[in-house]
């Protein structure tokens, strides 16, 4: 249907954009950490390193492949987010074999691993691939060995990375909800108790959501081998739709209309942003979706739950209710609010 109907459904879309809302500040920062922390280089380079080292020759066959032209370049040091099943193929047949051997690496790689020194790496390739005298293509049946490899042994890599990410997006949600104070308690409390705001937000979200979900929740998107440009492909800030819903609640803010978050601290900032000429023309896009009814009658916007005033469990409840729907990822809440779009 086109606009919520009822108290309840309209206080299930609000929250449902406010979880939206929190999803994203959740990628966006998860994200930068792992873009600053290199978290995709250093576990790409963990399991290559564990997949090659061993008692004999340490690291130097893992910093062979490393090298290798078709994975760093030449002459150029970068690092290393991304490698090509098939590169790594090349790169460690050309890692291990002899400097006397000119015969083509892959093919040859069953003979340059009868030349490696006697050891745990020595043993673990003589088992993962094909012996020398194989009957039919050798080359291929040691390529798709090697790869059936490689990519095992990313595969387990990224279960770990994933867990990982879900600890940090957790963490992440965790700090952004007591820093914004976001509880859906207090949200709900003064929903029920304001009709206006209530019917605003519920209307802006059935006609600000998108066709298609947008982004990625952080644990689903960081994958350790999957081509990446600068930082991990999850959504860097909150989508377009994200951000009209975010800017009709500021700019209905400014007319008396607001949600209870935040902390009294912040009253000062948010004044100081609202004064500012180029934050008042951003904000105006936002203006469309406020209540006529509303006009210029300025009340004290509400801000979120106060130790001093409200219980202390129902205060931790509701932010431990947030945390959980933030570390979920934007998509998912986009998929709730469509359904009710559809109801």
């Amino acid at each position: 249907m086109g606009v919520f109907g009822g108290p309840l459904l309209e206080i299930i879309a609000t929250l449902l954009f406010v979880f939206v809302a929190m999803s994203a500040i959740v990628s966006s920062v998860g994200d930068m950490v792992i873009g600053v922390a290199g978290w995709r280089v250093r576990n790409l380079r963990k399991t290559i390193e564990h997949m090659l080292h061993d008692e004999t020759y340490g690291l130097e066959i893992a910093r062979r492949v490393y090298r290798h032209p078709l994975i760093n370049g030449v002459g150029v040091k970068k690092q290393i987010n991304y490698i090509e099943p098939e590169t790594f193929v090349v790169a460690l047949a050309t890692a291990v074999q002899p400097e006397w051997s000119h015969a083509e690496p892959v093919a040859e790689l069953p003979y340059s691993v009868d030349a490696l020194k006697s050891g745990a790496l020595r043993e673990r390739l003589k088992l993962i691939i094909p012996p020398a005298d194989i009957s039919g293509d050798r080359r291929e049946a040691v390529r798709q060995s090697i790869l059936a490899w490689f990519d095992t042994s990313i595969r387990k890599s990224q279960e770990r990375f994933k867990a990982d990410a879900r600890m940090l997006s957790y963490i992440i949600a965790a700090c952004a909800t007591v820093i914004l104070n976001v509880s859906p308690i207090e949200i709900t409390q003064r929903l029920l108790n304001d009709a206006a705001l209530r019917s605003s937000l519920a209307a802006s979200v059935t006609s600000l959501m998108p066709t298609t979900v947008p982004g990625t929740s952080l644990a689903d998107s960081v994958s350790l081998n999957t081509p990446s440009t600068g930082l991990p492909e999850t959504v860097l800030a909150p989508s377009a739709p994200e951000t009209r819903l975010l800017l009709t609640a500021l700019s209905c803010q400014s007319s008396g209309l607001s949600l209870p978050i935040g902390w009294p601290w912040m009253t000062a900032g948010l004044d100081r942003i609202n004064e500012n000429a180029l934050a008042s023309q951003v904000l105006s896009a936002g203006a469309a979706n406020c209540p006529e009814s509303l006009g210029g009658s300025a009340r004290q916007a509400d801000l979120g739950p106060n130790f001093e005033t409200d219980a202390p469990l129902i205060i931790l409840l509701g932010w431990l209710i947030t945390v959980f729907a933030a570390a979920q990822g934007a998509p998912f809440w986009f998929n709730m609010i469509q359904k009710f779009v559809r109801r």
